[in-house]
């Protein structure tokens, strides 16, 4: 499972893209915590795109 926790307040939304930047999921106004099962995701490199007051964060994760 993949955890985001939003500790800043305000809504966030998320997606995430495999290496090919195809996107696999997209979910919006998080506000607190939400879990993503990944157990359907092949194993790989995967990066996450958090955005949050029009600022964007990514982080890479690794499935394995």
């Amino acid at each position: 499972v993949l955890t985001i926790c939003n500790d800043d307040g305000g809504d966030i939304s998320n997606r995430i893209y495999d290496i090919k930047v195809k996107e696999l999921l997209e979910k919006k106004n998080i506000s607190e915590k939400i879990t993503i099962n990944t157990s359907n995701f092949a194993p790989g490199n995967y990066i996450v795109q958090i955005s949050q007051n029009n600022t964007l964060t990514h982080q890479k994760v690794i499935i394995y």
